[in-house]
């Protein structure tokens, strides 16, 4: 398993921080930019309560490669999941992880 697209170039991307609302409304609309790291975040069709988000940076830097990363949060009943998925700019779709994590959610359910 390779290192992340980040890893001795600069900085990971961190988790978005919530403020008192847990709904996804909490995290701001407007695209964010940061050493040329951009985010936003993302509703999740399907799993009640989702926060999703996606940091990318579509060209190489001084400060690292072009990548994407997306991420989801939710919880099942007393239990929090993370997922994440990463890699070079282009390579996976917000729609091809959405439904990835759609489908953890429903085997998540099954028990």
């Amino acid at each position: 398993m390779g290192s992340p697209p980040w890893s001795g170039s600069a900085p990971r991307p961190e988790r978005p921080t919530k403020s008192s609302s847990s709904t996804p409304a909490a995290f701001p609309a407007a695209r964010t930019c940061i050493s040329a790291v951009f985010w936003k975040s993302f509703s999740v069709p399907g799993i009640p309560g989702a926060a999703g988000s996606v940091r990318w940076r579509k060209v190489k830097t001084k400060n690292g490669p072009a990548f994407r990363q997306y991420f989801v949060f939710f919880s099942l009943g007393p239990n929090g999941y993370g997922e994440t998925v990463g890699g070079p700019y282009g390579t996976v779709s917000q729609q091809q992880f959405v439904r990835g994590v759609t489908a953890l959610y429903h085997r998540l359910q099954l028990g």
